[in-house]
């Protein structure tokens, strides 16, 4: 099966035997043949006298081949039923969903039992073939596409470059419906800025339909300065950044937007009659900056500080999120008190002039201006509706909204505990992959799952060599309770221990096997001692046996002995006999690496397997229980240090710390929050503190509904929580800076001020317009979406709004 380039399997497989550049001479079927492939089909002999496999289908009978699997599942050490790689081909890496506890039962039939067959192609890791790989695993993803669909069997697949193709088509299948949620939230915006007057014909002098295509075009500008900037910087431009930040700067914007047009609009209506004075225009604006700038700084300044802050995370994708936002909300601002405002007069202008919107060419005289503002329904129900019933004069209604917000509160509180660490990678596929499949049959079949390597080297520094013959490091290694061998082994046959099983493959125990076989397996020229006899070589029987009596830690044979591990890791195993299987070459070939230059050993490895492991829960529990394994063998080693590593292990490392990485972030942010607001708000305390209380009660609240509704904690929820702090800054500042800057002084009327001079924007500027986007997303292809941007940025928005309109007008009455 070549690709286009004619790059086939045999050029880019796993060959153990084979050196660099000793196939390019080879033919495809001799390559082939080299390959390191796991398979029952590896199994070669019927008998254990050396008779052939016949491959031929006129002499393949059912009989003979049932009796070669189920020989070889139980012998998977005889070398009769090694590889063509001469190496181990284990039972539970090519059979799967048979009873794994009764392995080790000699007598069951694991053919009998098994419900799959696994075969497994090991790909070639050189960083020089990583094209030519990728190239023909795009060939085989096509093929084994065309041929999934059996008639009696189903067929699952899987290969390197798969999860990442099936994530880049999930995000390509998901941009029409980005697209489509942000261009409703534009559409909104610029369709209900304005106060339409429908009584008449002129209504489009107050429309505002320009004004808002200004005002969302400014934060679609912010955030690409924003993306530039960071991308000079290299920093790069993920799928976090470009769904997260538009919508934060969106919110923001949009809200600023409205609180600045609505603003225009009041004081226009205070001034009725003085629009044809000079300079009424500039003292309108000059006005509408005095009475709302403040708020907008100090929101603004309270979420560049946060997120600024947010980038001191270790973690990179809060990293680029935190500076993305930054920039974002920070050129935003600025672009709305400058660009914007002197769109805005030029607007002003315009509706003074009565001249049409977006078709300025169009003016109506004086008689034609008979124009009735009506008041928009967000503006009546929050002011006539809203504010008259939780203002009434019952004093039980406020205490009461502000107990059950508290009550809520220590509920997300006791849930806390509850939440999942993770992410499930099907949630990142298309719901058509074929990688769905793949995934349910490893968690449901498969017997074993991916192996762990412990790799130790010596203490005494990353570039320092130790000698293995060394009493206290072999001691370490392979001798007592206390050895890593024990430890592992321990812990394989420890039912308290789940998550490491299998026999510990150890090159050193094989390596003094292989020594101590007299006669067998290491020897040498009967003229030389130095000279080896691999156990390939036609003229075997003339050479001697390696002297197995010489102490193991005598200085002065301890260049022969390293030269004799050489030898070890050079041999392959005996095809045609069983009593040498101690050959190192295809199975620990790259275990342990000897130094060049001295004979030393830089690092080596043992390793086992984890158990079959069904989800990020089991995942992360694997890579722990290896840790405890390593750290145990850590506290009381004094020559060699162990660390453990798994092919997963650096997806699931960061749920090491997520939790107080999710802690300290959100910490940092609120507490700059408060300290901004506290400086904005003239260091008036007791503001500040309602400011830092209601977005705290958001965050922890967000994190309520996390558990509820099953979104778990990962760094793409570690950013959505960031950005909520952002949301929650943007509805409660507002509100408190119009309650501090009111100008009564009795507190129940500050806060109903408050709430029906500014809770119809924040209403109309953020909730109504990132809903109209958010319902969208719920129809998104990826679960991915659906989960972590729909769910979130609905709670969230829920949140915030019922936080600004309810619970803090209920709160700064009381005080």
């Amino acid at each position: 099966m070549p690709d286009k380039r004619g790059v086939t399997l045999g050029d880019i497989c796993y060959k153990p035997l084979i050196e660099e550049g000793e196939d390019k001479e080879m033919t495809e079927d001799e390559k082939i043949e080299n390959c390191v492939i796991m398979s029952p089909f590896q199994w070669k002999f019927s008998e254990y006298q050396g008779k052939f496999f016949d491959h031929d289908a006129k002499n393949l009978s059912y009989d003979t081949y049932l009796k070669i699997f189920s020989d070889c599942s139980r012998l998977n050490l005889s070398p009769p039923c090694f590889g063509a790689y001469r190496g181990p081909v284990y039972t539970n890496t090519v059979f799967g969903g048979y009873d794994s506890t009764t392995f080790t039962n000699t007598e069951i039939d694991y053919v009998a039992g098994t419900r799959a067959v696994i075969l497994t192609f090991v790909i070639s890791g050189k960083e020089s073939d990583i094209d030519l790989v990728k190239s023909w695993e795009k060939e085989f993803i096509d093929f084994m596409k065309e041929h999934q669909n059996l008639e009696h069997l189903s067929v699952s697949f899987n290969c390197e470059r798969a999860l990442e193709d099936e994530l880049d088509r999930a995000s390509h299948a998901d941009i029409m419906t980005i697209v489509i949620s942000y261009i409703l939230m534009f559409a909104y915006v610029s369709t209900t800025l304005g106060r339409m007057a429908y009584n008449n014909p002129a209504c489009f002098i107050k429309a505002k339909i320009s004004l808002g295509l200004a005002g969302v075009s400014l934060v679609l500008v912010s955030v690409t300065c924003a993306l530039g900037i960071t991308s000079y910087f290299r920093l790069p431009a993920t799928l976090i950044v470009i769904e997260v930040v538009p919508f934060l700067v969106l919110a923001v914007g949009v809200d600023n937007v409205y609180i600045l047009v609505q603003s225009l609009q009041k004081k226009s209506e205070e001034r009725r009659g003085m629009t044809k004075e000079a300079g009424f225009v500039k003292s309108l604006i000059v006005d509408v900056l005095e009475d709302v700038g403040p708020s907008m700084l100090m929101s603004s300044t309270c979420q560049t500080v946060a997120f600024s802050l947010g980038a001191l995370s270790t973690m990179p994708a809060v990293q680029n999120f935190a500076w993305n936002a930054a920039l974002a909300v920070l050129i935003d601002f600025l672009l709305q008190i400058s660009a914007f405002v002197v769109v805005l007069s030029y607007d002003t202008f315009r509706e003074t002039a009565h001249r049409a919107d977006c078709v300025c060419c169009v003016w109506f005289d004086d008689d034609d201006m008979n124009l009735t503002s009506q008041v928009g329904p967000v503006r009546y129900i929050i002011q006539q509706v809203w504010a008259e019933f939780l203002f009434m004069k019952s004093k039980f209604i406020r205490p009461m909204v502000v107990s059950l917000f508290a009550f809520l509160t220590l509920f997300s509180i006791v849930l806390l505990p509850h939440t999942n660490i993770g992410l499930d990678e099907s949630l990142a596929l298309p719901a058509d992959s074929h990688l769905k499949d793949y995934f349910n049959d490893v968690f449901q079949l498969l017997n074993i799952g991916p192996e762990v390597q412990f790799v130790f080297r010596s203490r005494t520094g990353e570039d320092s060599n130790f000698d293995f013959l060394d009493k206290e490091a072999h001691k370490e290694l392979i001798e007592g309770d206390n050895s890593l061998f024990s430890l592992m082994r321990r812990y394989s046959e420890d039912p308290n221990e789940q998550y490491l099983t299998g026999d510990v493959k150890s090159w050193l125990n094989k390596f003094e096997s292989f020594w101590l076989t007299e006669a067998v397996c290491c020897k040498h020229r009967a003229n030389s001692s130095l000279d080896f006899c691999p156990s390939s070589d036609p003229a075997r029987g003339t050479c001697e046996a390696c002297n197995s009596t010489m102490d193991l830690y005598d200085e002065e044979s301890r260049v022969r002995r390293y030269k004799q591990l050489r030898w070890y890791l050079q041999d392959i195993p005996e095809s045609n006999t069983t009593m040498c299987v101690h050959g190192g070459k295809a199975e620990y070939g790259s275990a342990v690496n000897i130094s060049e230059s001295a004979a030393l050993i830089t690092a080596g490895y043992f390793s086992l397997s984890h158990p079959r492991l069904s989800g990020s829960d089991d995942f992360i529990a694997s890579r722990r229980n290896a840790l405890k394994l390593a750290a145990e063998f850590n506290s009381h080693s004094t020559a060699l240090e162990v660390f453990p590593y798994s092919i997963a292990y650096h997806f699931y490392e960061q749920y090491d710390t997520i939790v107080l990485e999710t802690a300290t972030n959100l910490t940092i942010c609120i507490v700059a929050t408060f300290v901004v607001s506290l400086t904005m708000l003239g260091f008036n305390l007791v503001p500040s503190l309602v400011i830092l209380l209601s977005i705290t009660m958001v965050i922890i609240d967000m994190l309520g509904v996390m558990v509820l509704v099953g979104i778990p904690l990962n760094a793409i929820s570690l950013v959505n929580l960031i950005m909520s702090v952002g949301i929650a800054v943007e509805f409660s500042a507002h509100i408190v800076k119009s309650y501090v800057s009111c100008p009564y002084s009795d507190s129940l009327a500050a806060a109903k001020y408050a709430l029906v001079t500014t809770g119809p924007s924040v209403f109309s500027g953020i909730t109504l317009t990132k809903f109209v986007g958010i319902v969208v997303l719920a129809f998104a292809q990826s679960k991915l979406f659906e989960v972590f941007y729909f769910r979130m940025f609905l709670s969230v928005i829920l949140l915030g709004v019922a936080h600004s309109l309810v619970f803090l007008p209920a709160l700064l009455s009381l005080l």
